[in-house]
């Protein structure tokens, strides 16, 4: 179910399970927390099913101590700078044909290097949309 992160009043700072209101605090919270947890995950990665399903447990495990609805997508449309992200109601959707066509990829199993690169970097843009 698609969700949209309420912010402290007065403020563009997402409520938080740490109570942070400034944006900056929570900034390096969010940056401490992802690399403690990026080292757990490491030592004990869920299944690698690739699909949104792993997507979101591992934005769970980034950001579930910071975050209520850190498993969720996003209910909300987003930008930064001129770069549109894709919008919610279609997230779902999109993410279905990346992972299917990563799948009939045979997730880039057999690739030389420069071509697993390339293809990395094509997955990457395309599910940091």
């Amino acid at each position: 179910m698609p969700v949209t992160p309420e912010t402290y009043p007065d403020s563009a700072v997402f409520i938080n399970k740490l109570g942070l209101t400034s944006a900056e605090k929570l900034a390096t919270a969010e940056t401490e927390f992802s690399v403690l947890q990026h080292e757990l995950y490491r030592i004990n990665p869920p299944p690698a099913t690739f699909d949104l399903v792993l997507l979101q447990a591992i934005h769970k495990q980034l950001f579930g101590d910071i975050y209520d609805w850190a498993v969720e997508c996003r209910g909300y449309d987003i930008r930064k700078g001129i770069c549109e992200f894709t919008p919610h109601q279609q997230i779902e959707y999109y993410a279905e044909q990346l992972y299917t066509e990563l799948r009939q990829e045979k997730h880039l199993r057999g690739l030389l290097l420069t071509a697993v690169i390339a293809r990395l970097a094509y997955y990457y843009d395309l599910t940091n949309q």
